[in-house]
């Protein structure tokens, strides 16, 4: 689970000012941070449940 993360940071922080700027800033402590998270989180499920019913169904 550590390593997924730090490789997550690692790619994150190699980003270009482009990318970085269309995740936007986060400020500290207000749990915007989070809220970000559980929706990247909520995007990748659901496309990854998408493909992976639509596989299924070919």
């Amino acid at each position: 689970m550590w390593r997924t993360a730090m490789s997550i940071y690692a790619d994150l922080t190699a980003l270009s000012g482009d990318a970085l700027s269309t995740l936007g800033p986060v400020a500290p402590r207000s749990g915007r941070g989070v809220l970000k998270l559980v929706g990247t989180v909520l995007v990748g499920v659901g496309v990854l449940t998408w493909a992976l019913r639509r596989r299924d169904a070919l």
